[in-house]
């Protein structure tokens, strides 16, 4: 099933790549992870021995780190979530979170160091690390207090010390409680779990990329507020049951309402006919995409966003949204997340989540990260996906679908 879930990945990101601002790939699993195929090309059975992480309670962060290629483990199948991080450790794990590919880092060259590549990336960055000019520091526990440092250098800014502190905690990025400097308790170190959650939160904030540090200091005087009250964390992989209604597409008046399987007859009835088809053999129509199954009944549909300036745009937009109200070109990740929840959120800039219908309409969430919740087939399975503008973080597009249409679509 990983198998699968990979393709439909995949399908997203090219939608994405093709339709939207927001940009984001899907990385090979890594090789601990053993999968067997039988006759039955739907049926993949995916078989992770037990290790440390293994009800442990950060063994969904490692399950989505691991997926996401953010970490390898240790030759001997180990994650060590107790085990303090390293300066080196927290980059690999940052970097890769982000987009910035380490090969070494996975399997060095004999007689090489394997902590080379994240040190070529911070220098490239100009990131503020302590290992780049000492080697003998990068398997040293870092502090929080570092650890906010180079995460602030990360989003393009050269603060130090309390400053890094205030910057991360002013927009939500210090995965604390903490509404001061010193509540922050900088001269801590945290474990590899608390790494991997810090990183999580990071990406459900909406930072999507690595950015270069600035050679001079940052202004002071524009550090974001300090808040009243403390900003806190949002859950790791929260999830939020669905109605059959919450696949239909919906929009301000006169668009009439996108009802999920109903027939092609009564779309075009309501838009005008459409005989013209796209490259994922969706019906174009004057506001959305709709695919429609062998028994002629809508089973996918797709909603971008149109700019004023866009050749598409030929008439005032009917503010397309979802039945929870998350409206195309206005809504925003974190909007997203607090409607549908946190577990679809993948990482730079796209939200998919998967759900099995059960027999009375309603909708249960599929947490593909965890492989306790990794079943066979497509039957009964679906998915909303979600991409975010890479700098104001509003919805880009919609697209809602059977799992079975999704992965069909990338099919050779």
């Amino acid at each position: 099933m990983v198998k699968k879930h990979l393709r439909i990945a995949v399908f997203f990101i090219v939608i994405t790549c093709l339709f939207s601002a927001s940009a984001a790939y899907a990385e090979p699993l890594n090789q601990s992870v053993i999968e067997e195929e039988d006759d039955d090309d739907d049926e993949v059975f995916v078989y992770v021995p037990e290790t440390d992480i293994t009800n442990h309670p950060a063994e969904r962060l490692f399950q989505w780190a691991e997926l996401e290629h953010i970490i390898d483990g240790y030759p001997d199948l180990s994650y060590k979530p107790d085990q303090l991080v390293t300066e080196a450790e927290f980059l690999k794990m940052l970097y890769r979170a982000f987009g910035i590919a380490i090969p070494t880092a996975t399997r060095p060259k004999p007689g090489t160091d394997w902590t080379e590549g994240p040190y070529r990336v911070t220098t490239y960055f100009n990131h503020a690390t302590q290992g780049a000019s000492d080697q003998k520091l990068r398997a040293e526990p870092i502090t929080k207090l570092h650890a906010a440092e180079i995460i602030s250098s990360a989003n393009g800014v050269h603060y130090n010390g309390e400053d890094a502190i205030a910057y991360l905690i002013g927009y939500g990025m210090a995965n604390s409680s903490a509404k001061t400097p010193n509540d922050f308790h900088g001269d801590d170190t945290f474990t590899r779990a608390e790494a991997l959650q810090w990183i999580r939160q990071l990406a459900l904030r909406g930072m999507l990329s690595i950015q270069v540090r600035p050679e001079a200091p940052s202004d002071p005087h524009l550090l974001p507020s300090l808040p009243a009250s403390a900003i806190g964390t949002l859950p790791d992989f929260s999830e939020v049951p669905l109605e059959s209604e919450d696949f239909n597409l919906l929009g301000a008046d006169p668009f009439p309402a996108v009802n999920w399987g109903v027939s092609k007859q009564s779309i075009d009835d309501l838009f005008g006919i459409s005989n013209e088809k796209d490259m994922f053999s969706l019906y174009r129509y004057p506001d959305f995409s709709a695919h429609f199954n062998k028994k002629g009944q809508l089973d996918a549909w797709f909603a971008k966003y149109l700019e004023d300036d866009d050749e598409e745009v030929s008439h005032t937009s009917p503010r397309l949204r979802t039945n929870r109200g998350i409206i195309v070109g206005e809504s925003t990740l974190i909007d997203v997340l607090g409607q549908y929840g946190t577990f679809g959120y993948m990482d730079r800039g796209l939200a998919s989540y998967y759900y099995s219908k059960n027999a009375d309409g309603s909708f249960t969430p599929i947490d593909y990260y965890s492989s306790a919740n990794q079943s066979s087939g497509f039957e009964n399975k679906y998915v909303l996906s979600f991409a975010f503008d890479h700098d104001s973080l509003a919805v880009k597009f919609i697209f809602a679908s059977t799992v079975a249409y999704a992965s069909s679509s990338l099919e050779p």
